[in-house]
Order: structure tokens, then sequence, then C-alpha cells
């Protein structure tokens, strides 16, 4: 924690997403534990996040609100930690006044590559492999019943196989 906090903060950034390596931080600890003594097996104290790239994964923007994903899988969930941060503190977040549904409030997933926006009031959610019915129901339930922003929540069930992994890779909007 304090060894990131003195970095510069483009250097924090790029730590946080290459992964903070257990030979970058060993140096500045007052003790050894033995996570210091397994680097040989694994290196890290905090994982890299490659998958980061794929950004439709960790959110989505329904009219003027962020959508933040629930991820399923636990090595993703810092993405959406990363894409809140960002979205309270970036500049460019400030000047387009987004708000934010669902912030950490869905069970674990609903994530943004099955989020497909039809309209202004209309949504598709793909029943996938990393989307369960039980996120899609409270997400529209939120929605529709509750927040009213929306008239329709098109569901539509792909085949649970990573081939088809997101709604977005079967069906990509034009």
């Amino acid at each position: 924690y304090d060894y990131l906090l003195q970095l510069p903060h483009k250097a924090a950034l790029n730590m946080l997403t290459a992964g903070l390596a257990k030979k970058d931080v060993n140096q500045f600890k007052p003790h050894q534990t033995l996570s210091d003594l397994t680097v040989d097996s694994y290196p890290f104290y905090l994982d890299p996040m490659p998958s980061t790239y794929f950004t439709r994964d960790h959110g989505a923007v329904v009219q003027d609100n962020l959508v933040l994903s629930s991820m399923l899988n636990a090595a993703r969930k810092r993405e959406t930690i990363f894409l809140r941060m960002l979205q309270k503190h970036h500049p460019l977040f400030q000047e387009q006044n987004l708000g934010v549904w669902f912030d950490e409030e869905l069970p674990a997933g609903l994530e943004g590559g099955d989020l497909l926006v039809l309209g202004d009031r209309s949504i598709c959610i793909g029943l996938s492999e990393r989307t369960t019915e039980e996120a899609i129901e409270q997400a529209a339930h939120r929605l529709l019943v509750e927040k009213e922003a929306l008239d329709t929540v098109l569901v539509i069930q792909i085949p649970a196989r990573r081939s088809f992994m997101h709604l977005d890779t079967v069906f990509t909007m034009v």
C-alpha cells in the first residue's frame, strides 16, 4: 500500500494493471512472510489484469448511467472497482455527469458484454456463461419497476460455452 502511494500516478496505474510483483516490494518490507519466500512459485502480490483490455465486460452505458458489471469470475472483480474509481475521479467522467446504476449491488453474474442497448428505453441482456438469471432478474426489476427507466428488457439465452462467452460475441450492434 505504502509502495503504491509513493509512486507517480501513471506508474501506480501501470503497476495496478500489470500486477504488483513481489520483487518490486520486498525491499521495502520490514520483515519477510511466507508469501515473500515463494517468488518462484508465484511472483505477484497483486495479480495482473490483462482482461482490462476487454472494456465492454466491466461496464456499459445505458441512457446517461454507467452500469457497473458484477463479474462472475473473481479474478476480474478488480476491473469493476477500477472502472468505478475512474468514474468517480477522472475528469472525462466528471464532464459527462454520468450517473451509476448498480454500484456493487447485483449478485455476481451481470457482465457488460452481455448488455446491449437497443434504444433509449430498451436493452437486451444475454443469459450466458457469465450472466446469471438472478442478476438479470434483479437488474430488470430495478430498471423496469423501481426506476421506471426502461420499457423493455429482452433476454436472449446463448450457449454457456467459452466460444460464445457473451452476447456481444454472437450479436454485435451496428
